[in-house]
């Protein structure tokens, strides 16, 4: 994995969105190696700093008509299901690790 994967994969652990397999990895990552864990613990910080320093906004009856107008003569896609490069690689670890 190269440091930006490694770099993105600890933003979207850090904000709760992974899922599946990529969900299990990054946990067990955080769990396992110490500078994975700083990077995650460091993201969620200023994540919490910055949701705080911005005050909530009310969107306008227009606004919020419009969206949900959009939303109500849309059909739902399922995301593409992508196999992660990794993800071999962390069931080899995994077993590398509990053997």
């Amino acid at each position: 994995m190269t440091p930006e994967e490694r770099s993105d994969l600890a933003s979207l652990h850090a904000l709760s969105l992974l899922e599946g397999e990529q969900a299990t990895f990054a946990a067990w990552l955080e769990a396992t190696d110490p500078t994975f864990a700083e990077e995650v613990a460091a993201i969620s910080q200023s994540m919490g700093v910055m949701a705080e320093a911005v005050a909530p906004v009310q969107p306008s009856d227009l606004l919020r008509e419009r969206v949900l107008s959009l939303a109500k003569g849309s059909t739902p896609m399922p995301a593409p299901r992508t196999k992660p490069a990794w993800g071999g690689w962390a069931a080899a670890a995994l077993l590398a690790v509990s053997a």
